[in-house]
């Protein structure tokens, strides 16, 4: 037996059991007592329970006097280490019974208090009954071979301790002289007890009376699920009624834990499918505000280039202003420059007709070359108005495919910026381009003035440097037909260099198009795929929900089954049947309510559904506001073109002008320079005539 209780022997014990044995061992230590050592080896080798797997401190026959219990009872009182003890046969005197009832009082680790054979009688019972009044971690107790039936005050002292207990599960009351009076006592617990599931009152002497009165406080317990009553010569059917009493409330204990099980799974499922729709909307909710922000700063930052773009143009027209008031003002120079110039012409158009014969010569070549000139140039006219009406068509192209495209806010906006920069280029190669005419005019005026300052040397030097004057004159010309070369290349470079730009932009507008028009398709797919998915949540919700009525319907089937097999029993368990029926109504409310729970929950998903089609609308009119975007700023770039295209017609015109002036310029300079020959030709006609 005591190998069987000690089969850890070899085990080295617990920092816990080692605590406990060593409190065991100060406290004998400062009460001068000779440690037990049947105490030590107990603790040293206790072993792990069954049941709880914890610890078993187990005295079973170990021989323990008064003192010793007293010791071991204060270090029980602090024991956080067992969970069972057992002092079984140990013949405790009533000293040392009390000393361990008493420091068990204030332990709430222990689940398992073993007391057989050991005379418990008189005041202990009592004792044992403050015990449990006061403790409600205690889950097992046995109180075999034992006398708690001599005094019947003692027993019902204990009783009235049972009765206040809410923790005791297993009560072991075998062999320990119980009447029918104690019966009677033990029935008052039964009837208010709502925790114990066992009572063992077998080989006492409950009798029939005693019998009947625990039957009657059966028929109000809804937990005691065994009681036993062999050998108390109770009557057959008494026996059977009780099995039945018992065996009924065992019955609904497992019902409602099977419905408790079922009813929590349930609520984890419907919280869990809960959990994951409210995350799946948060998820797309969250979805549509960051898209919802990215079209407002869209459109902020569209409002702000626009506004940038209208700054730069207006800037841009006052600069043309500011440089078409500088040319107006260098043509009227020019016309009072032309004026002095005709003023001349007249003073000395008597002195040119004399002249006549000297210049024809050289007027005669002075006009091949220009013609040859003239010639060059309307070659040249002739590539630049090739070009013109290629870049012509290449912009009616641009306007063409730009009228076609399905353009995105971001892309128009993109598309204006790089116009806008290709406009801001060209007009300062416009600015260039002016400023290089304006150049020519002053070098042509100051060319002039020195023509008109030093007019009386050339006439007094007029016969010695007329070949260098010609020579100079034939220099001005030929730069002045490389600047002009210069220019027109310098023109056509420009357009060449508009129209790869050009051709740029479209490229990466098309991309841009094409990329934008894939992700709205992913974005609408993913929504359909969101809704759908929802949907499909909702059908299985339903589908759960239809399975879990036909559970409900099964479980009142079988109740409806257990109430007739009840009613077809001994009219002695009429109370065991109204407890029955109690419990299929809380069953049948149990059931409503989960019909409740699924009614708010589909009703939840349809308002999901309905919030989901909301969304649908609400990105309907966002694709409709889009699509008023992209028009605007469709009708805006036809506007800029438009604008492009009357600076490139006013370029021309100043193209136009720049080539009459020089033709002018030409005409003025042959005649100057027969004029001067006409004059040298009557000089040397005058000389001759003096001389002879």
């Amino acid at each position: 037996m005591e190998d069987n209780n000690y089969s850890n022997q070899g085990n080295a014990a617990q920092p816990n059991q080692t605590e406990f044995l060593a409190l065991y061992q100060q406290l004998c230590f400062k009460n001068e007592i000779k440690p037990n050592d049947h105490i030590i080896l107990a603790i040293k080798r206790a072993p792990v329970s069954t049941s709880t797997e914890g610890l078993v401190l187990n005295l079973t026959n170990a021989s323990v006097s008064a003192e010793s219990a007293g010791i071991l009872a204060e270090c029980l009182s602090v024991d956080s280490c067992f969970d069972e003890v057992s002092f079984a046969d140990c013949q405790l005197s009533e000293e040392a019974l009390r000393a361990i009832i008493g420091g068990l009082r204030t332990n709430a680790f222990c689940r398992r208090l073993d007391l057989k054979g050991n005379g418990i009688r008189g005041r202990t019972v009592e004792l044992l009954g403050s015990y449990l009044e006061h403790n409600e971690s205690l889950k097992c107790l046995i109180l075999e071979w034992n006398q708690l039936g001599m005094l019947e005050k003692s027993f019902a002292a204990f009783c009235d301790g049972l009765a206040k207990n809410s923790g005791l599960e297993i009560l072991d009351l075998r062999n320990n002289q119980l009447n029918h009076e104690c019966a009677s006592d033990l029935a008052k617990v039964v009837r208010c007890n709502s925790s114990l599931t066992v009572i063992d009152l077998r080989w006492n002497t409950v009798g029939l009376l005693g019998a009947r009165e625990l039957l009657s406080g059966m028929s109000k317990n809804r937990t005691l699920a065994r009681l036993d009553l062999t050998g108390n010569n109770v009557p057959q059917d008494l026996t059977r009624a009780i099995e039945i009493a018992a065996g009924h409330n065992e019955e609904v204990a497992r019902s409602s834990s099977g419905l408790a099980q079922r009813s929590m799974m349930l609520s984890e499922q419907l919280n869990a499918r809960d959990r994951e729709q409210k995350r799946e909307v948060s998820k797309l909710l969250t979805r549509l505000d960051n898209t919802e922000s990215s079209m407002r700063q869209q459109s902020h930052r569209s409002h702000q280039r626009i506004q940038q773009l209208q700054s730069l143009l207006d800037e841009k027209k006052f600069l043309f202003s500011q440089q078409q008031a500088k040319l107006s003002l260098a043509e009227s120079q020019l016309a009072v420059v032309e004026t002095k110039y005709t003023e001349l012409q007249k003073s000395l158009q008597q002195m040119l007709l004399d002249k006549e014969e000297l210049i024809r010569s050289h007027a005669l070549e002075m006009q091949r070359q220009r013609e040859d000139r003239q010639q060059q140039e309307a070659g040249l006219r002739k590539e630049f108005d090739n070009l013109t009406v290629k870049c012509a068509q290449l912009e009616a192209q641009v306007a063409d495919s730009e009228q076609r495209a399905e353009q995105l806010k971001a892309a128009n906006l993109e598309l204006r910026e790089e116009v806008a920069a290709v406009q801001a280029e060209k007009r300062l190669r416009q600015a260039e381009l002016d400023e290089r005419l304006q150049t020519e005019r002053q070098q042509c005026r100051d060319q002039l003035l020195e023509m008109e300052s030093a007019r009386d040397r050339e006439l007094n030097q007029l016969r010695a440097e007329f070949e260098s004057s010609d020579r100079a004159h034939r220099d001005r010309q030929a730069r002045a037909d490389r600047e002009r070369a210069d220019l027109e290349s310098e023109t056509a470079r420009l357009r060449a260099q508009l129209q790869s730009e050009k051709l740029a932009a479209e490229e990466a507008q098309a991309g841009l198009r094409a990329r934008l028009r894939a992700e709205e398709e992913q974005r609408v797919a993913a929504l359909e795929e969101r809704a759908r998915l929802l949907q499909s949540g909702k059908e299985e919700a339903a589908g759960r929900a239809a399975a879990l009525a036909a559970q409900l319907a099964e479980q009142q089937r079988a109740q409806a089954a257990q109430q007739a097999e009840v009613e077809a029993g001994k009219r002695r368990l009429e109370d065991a049947a109204t407890q029955l029926a109690a419990a299929r109504a809380e069953g049948h409310a149990e059931a409503a309510r989960v019909r409740l729970e699924m009614q708010e929950r589909l009703n939840s998903l349809e308002a999901e559904r309905r919030s989901q089609k909301e969304l649908h609308e609400e990105i309907a009119s966002l694709k409709s506001e889009l699509q008023r975007c992209r028009d605007e700023s469709r009708e805006q770039l036809a506007a800029k073109d438009t604008q492009l295209a009357v600076l490139q017609e006013r370029l021309n015109a100043r193209g136009e002008e720049l080539r009459r002036w020089r033709e002018d310029e030409e005409a003025r300079a042959a005649a100057l320079q027969t004029a001067v020959m006409q004059f040298c030709r009557r000089g040397g006609s005058a000389k001759a005539a003096n001389s002879e």
